[in-house]
């Protein structure tokens, strides 16, 4: 029988942390700073911020694809007003199911997908949220079945996340970065 793979200590997340900030600091820095920015002061998502986030979170073969992808079929008041209202859920609602209703609400923008629709969140308040990718779940030793995500499992990543950070002093984002970091290794 396999043996269930040992969930990171406080220990661990803190030293992938370490590698991670060494390694993608340069855009991570950047993106939250400038892009996370002006997401949290307009209070949506437009189109050219969709367009660099699309490309950031995609496995970078299929990046191009998919930002072009999420432009193309997406109006800029689409992208606007459902990020608007999916925002608004967490504004004020720092709740997983809060978090489940906004990551449902942008999953219903074509191209979109749970990875990028937590990342947005995350953009917006990485105190509060983090964003799930295949490396972070696989991390926590949960199955690679990221082809059926629905809004629910990034509720339970986030739940998990959320106190993982607690318990080790960081915050969802950190330890959604710390994870991405182990699990890519």
């Amino acid at each position: 029988m396999a043996r269930k793979k040992r969930e990171p200590t406080c220990a661990d997340l803190t030293k992938a942390l370490e590698g991670y900030r060494k390694a993608e600091a340069a855009i991570d820095d950047l993106l939250f700073a400038r892009l996370g920015g002006r997401i949290q002061q307009q209070g949506y998502v437009g189109p050219d911020d969709l367009y660099l986030i699309a490309l950031w979170k995609s496995v970078p073969a299929e990046a191009l694809k998919h930002a072009r992808g999420a432009l193309l079929t997406n109006t800029p008041k689409e992208i606007e007003d459902t990020s608007r209202r999916a925002l608004s859920l967490v504004e004020h609602d720092s709740s997983t199911d809060a978090a489940v209703e906004a990551v449902r609400e942008l999953d219903e923008l074509h191209h979109m997908g749970i990875p990028i629709a937590s990342t947005i969140l995350t953009l917006f308040d990485p105190t509060r949220f983090g964003a799930v990718d295949p490396s972070a779940w696989k991390t926590l030793g949960w199955p690679d079945d990221r082809d059926k995500w629905e809004p629910e499992d990034y509720g339970r990543y986030l739940v998990r996340i959320r106190e993982m950070a607690e318990k080790c002093g960081l915050t969802p984002r950190e330890v959604e970065a710390a994870l991405h970091w182990i699990g890519s290794k």
